[in-house]
């Protein structure tokens, strides 16, 4: 009961991220097995880290990645990673469930997505996270720092303004 308690301190105490703050520490495991831990694996370039809570919000997450590439990720000028919160999965079903991910994803993308089994209430709190089935979406300049968030699905316009948003990193990385 006391470790019930202190969780819910924890994550009664995650303060919303905003423009301008820096990324907090997320680490997890990439679908080849590696460790991930972000801010720091951008190497301090500008990044999109996309963050999901569900199957949709994976898919969701799949479109901002998908056409980020299609504007020269790919050329390694911005970033992406994928970090998927996973801890509401029971536990008997992970590894079933990231061998799916795994199948699903493009092997280009394997060492940028992770899953994260624990802490999914704070970043819940930290995203403002009000609907599972959408992803919600950071990019980070070289410092780690918040530079533009989108909560809402993918849409064409709401790529627009992370593309706008990219250009005013400097140096602009797109």
């Amino acid at each position: 009961m006391l470790t019930s308690v202190l969780l819910f301190v924890v994550a009664s105490s995650a303060v919303p991220l905003r423009v301008g703050d820096t990324l907090p520490v997320v680490a997890g495991e990439t679908l080849s097995g590696r460790t991930l831990a972000l801010p720091s694996a951008a190497k301090g370039k500008a990044a999109m880290v996309v963050f999901s809570f569900s199957r949709a919000g994976g898919n969701d997450a799949r479109l901002w990645n998908d056409h980020v590439s299609i504007e020269g990720a790919d050329e390694g000028r911005l970033l992406s990673f994928t970090v998927m919160m996973l801890e509401s999965v029971p536990w008997i079903l992970r590894g079933m469930v990231t061998s799916s991910i795994r199948k699903q994803m493009p092997s280009a993308m394997y060492e940028r997505s992770s899953v994260v089994f624990r802490d999914e209430a704070i970043w819940k709190q930290r995203l403002a996270a009000s609907d599972e089935r959408r992803a919600y979406v950071l990019l980070i300049d070289g410092g780690a720092r918040i530079c533009w968030m989108n909560s809402g699905p993918f849409s064409d316009s709401a790529f627009g303004r992370l593309k706008e948003a990219v250009s005013r990193v400097d140096p602009p990385p797109i």
